[in-house]
């Protein structure tokens, strides 16, 4: 039995429908569910996910596909999972299938895994990655835009700052709920590193921003810093 028919295999058993009417509302409709919670699903994928860990890329990249295709949205999570787990054998020749994924069944669940789990290492080790995000952040698609925001929510000292702010600002006037509550996420994280750089940046650009950038912004600050630079 091969891995994506195994990952069937073991999930399809678990469905619940209890469950899958209230997920499916919670998504906005956008997508079935057969009604796994996600630490019964990872520990279903668990013993799979362990088996994959001398596969190469090419193998990698077709089952993310296969699974990706597959109607119920635990499959997408288990694609994302699979190559999450395996991220350090990705190249820069799984970025067309990683934009497909972004931009097809997309919405923040999925594409924030992706941004977080699986783009955010691979481009501490692939430099490449950061001419991809330059040209994602000018895409018309907003998913990629978000995306290139976030990818960098995990890098801490390691974060391109003036790469980071520069994206925030192409985006600020964006109506956009999903880039500006991103950019404020983005810039909240930021913050646990340089909180100092995160305000100066907003004391300087803030009147650019929109309430809700502010607010998911400036969380960890105090409600006089929040104040000042809201101003």
């Amino acid at each position: 039995m091969d891995f994506v028919h195994q990952v069937q295999h073991v999930l399809e058993p678990a469905r619940n429908p209890a469950f899958a009417e209230p997920m499916k509302r919670y998504m906005k409709n956008h997508f079935d569910f057969l009604g796994l919670k996600r630490p019964e699903m990872a520990a279903l994928m668990r013993p799979l996910l362990k088996e994959t860990a001398k596969q190469d890329e090419d193998w990698l990249l077709d089952q993310a596909r296969q699974l990706w295709n597959l109607p119920e949205r635990e499959y997408q999570y288990a694609a994302i999972d699979l190559l999450a787990r395996n991220q350090k054998r990705l190249t820069v020749a799984s970025l067309p299938l990683l934009q497909e994924m972004i931009e097809t069944k997309c919405w923040w669940d999925s594409n924030d895994a992706i941004s977080g789990h699986i783009l955010c290492p691979m481009a501490l080790r692939i430099p490449e990655v950061t001419a991809i995000m330059d040209k994602w952040n000018e895409s018309e698609n907003f998913w990629l835009v978000r995306v290139s925001i976030l990818y960098q929510r995990g890098h801490k000292a390691a974060t391109d700052e003036a790469r980071l702010f520069r994206y925030c600002l192409r985006w600020a006037g964006s109506k956009e709920f999903f880039l500006r509550k991103g950019i404020g996420w983005a810039l909240r994280e930021y913050a646990k590193t340089n909180r100092p750089a995160v305000e100066a940046f907003l004391a300087q650009h803030g009147e650019r921003f929109s309430g809700l950038t502010l607010r998911e912004a400036l969380r960890p600050t105090s409600a006089a810093q929040r104040r000042a630079i809201s101003c």
